[in-house]
């Protein structure tokens, strides 16, 4: 599995490709990581020593350093401040950071991801066999003044996306809104437009873009700017995943 692949939904980002060194870092997403075809490798950051197992849970602001292996991995990321992620601290709860069996609630989930050729239909599939996976709302089924504020973020991401602007746009209160995006959609809405934004960035980057056209297309003041915010959600820096000698393909999910 030599292709970096990236599956970007409005809350989470998985990434399943060959497992990377990092150093010692921290973000503020939780991250679920799974060996594919063996352990999944991390760096004892009190003695250095190196620690493998099936699989980690890091809770998000949580330091921790991965280690390069052989085998592949998949990584889950999830919004700290999403309903998916507040399930998944409560199904984890304080067990310890590496983890050497995989439990068995998470057995199917690993069988399906485990293929040849991951798409996005086995990536769909293995977020929705987790444990702690929240569903999305249907958005045919969103409030009308909800639909046209998704509509209103995606089409204006390098623009004015604060709560007014979107509020002015959609037809509804800024208060409704504060209050419909987590209840609807999973998110406060500054980390919806946050997310929406890196995804806009690393589609520019994938095409052949630069950091700073990337920066600028998604609504980032520069590319210090997107590589700080991408660092400070994922631990990693975007010229890790498109400065690399594997290919990388990315696809937006809904």
């Amino acid at each position: 599995m030599n292709v970096f692949q990236l599956f970007f939904w409005s809350h989470r980002l998985l990434i399943v490709g060959p497992a990377i060194e990092t150093e010692p870092h921290q973000h503020h997403a939780s991250q679920f990581a799974l060996g594919l075809g063996g352990p999944v490798v991390f760096r004892n950051l009190d003695n250095g020593q190196r620690i493998e197992g099936d699989f980690a849970w890091i809770q998000p602001d949580t330091p921790h350093a991965l280690c390069a292996s052989l085998a592949p991995c998949c990584l889950l990321y999830t919004d700290a401040e999403s309903r998916e992620c507040a399930n998944a601290c409560s199904w984890f709860g304080h067990q310890p950071f590496v983890h050497a069996r995989l439990p068995v609630e998470l057995e199917a989930a690993r069988t399906l991801i485990l293929c040849r050729q991951v798409d996005v239909n086995s990536a769909q599939a293995f977020v929705k066999a987790l444990p702690w996976y929240q569903r999305a709302s249907d958005s045919r089924s969103l409030d009308a003044r909800l639909q046209r504020a998704l509509v209103y973020i995606h089409q204006n991401i390098e623009g004015d996306v604060s709560i007014g602007a979107v509020a002015a746009a959609s037809a509804a209160s800024e208060s409704w809104l504060s209050h419909a995006f987590p209840d609807l959609i999973g998110i406060p809405m500054r980390r919806f437009v946050l997310w929406a934004r890196l995804r806009a960035a690393v589609i520019i980057a994938r095409d052949g873009g630069t950091l700073t056209e990337a920066a600028s297309t998604a609504g980032f003041s520069d590319a210090a700017h997107f590589t700080r915010v991408f660092r400070e959600a994922f631990g990693i820096t975007p010229s890790m995943m498109f400065r690399r000698n594997a290919p990388v393909v990315i696809h937006l999910m809904e």
